[in-house]
């Protein structure tokens, strides 16, 4: 059997919280800033060249972005805090827990800007409630439990202000 018989879905449930960005995947190391807690209180560290999170192996977004806006990027979205978002349209709708959901949900980030305001960038996280175990009820999972993939985007402005998806960058654990 194929994944969702190759089917789009129709409706997309969007939690009205959004993420924490993963602020790693803009530069790996330290941005100079930290305070000796925030260092001894990292969980590991990320290395550029074999992190499938880090956006700079792809080439040309390398080269669109200097190491001072890399730095910048992770610095603006690591002071991005979690905020309630309401959406509604007729493929897609927010949420409040994943009991009202389908099989699939969405988390997603508050878009940080590069410095000149030309690009911005938007992680998303895709769960998928088929991968938890059985549960009793009130028990609670982390996230990571129904983690399915994660997407990132990167759009450009263009002249007449609109934004144009210049990168899309997938992760799906199938």
């Amino acid at each position: 059997m194929s994944f969702m018989d190759n089917k789009q879905p129709e409706h997309i449930f969007v939690m009205d919280t959004t993420l924490y960005w993963p602020a790693e995947i803009f530069w790996p190391g330290w941005t100079g800033d930290e305070t000796l807690l925030e260092i001894m209180s990292q969980p590991g560290e990320v290395h550029e060249s074999y992190d499938p999170d880090y956006l700079y192996r792809d080439p040309v977004i390398f080269r669109l972005f200097s190491a001072k806006e890399r730095v910048s990027l992770r610095k603006r979205a690591g002071g991005i805090k979690p905020k309630k978002i309401s959406l509604k349209d007729k493929n897609y709708s927010t949420i409040h827990s994943a009991r009202g959901a389908g099989q699939f949900y969405v988390m997603t980030t508050e878009p940080v800007f590069t410095s000149d305001g030309n690009h911005a960038f938007i992680y998303i996280q895709v769960h998928n409630k088929s991968n938890l175990p059985l549960m009793s009820p009130g028990d609670v999972l982390p996230l990571s439990e129904s983690l399915f993939g994660m997407v990132t985007i990167i759009f450009q402005k263009q002249a007449d202000q609109s934004w144009k998806k210049i990168k899309l960058i997938n992760r799906l654990f199938l």
